[in-house]
């Protein structure tokens, strides 16, 4: 059972890197981020937005990673 929330645990500081990534470079730094699955974007003020809503989301996923692992480890 270890084993499982330990991938779990990983899976989730993938996710975390890949929300912060995206979210700061594509929405914060160029301005140009995907808006939904038809391959429309966004642009401009509406990229920030969007890229600063995944950087939260992205610490979010993070935050709830190191809990995960903390979990793991205090029970060890």
């Amino acid at each position: 059972m270890k084993i499982v929330a330990i991938v779990v645990a990983l899976g989730g500081f993938a996710l975390a890197a890949f929300l912060l990534v995206y979210g700061i470079k594509a929405g914060i730094i160029e301005k140009h981020i995907l808006a939904d699955h038809a391959g429309n974007y966004d642009t401009g003020r509406q990229a920030v937005v969007r890229g600063v809503f995944y950087v939260i989301l992205g610490f979010l996923v993070l935050g709830g990673s190191i809990l995960t692992l903390a979990a793991i480890i205090a029970q060890g």
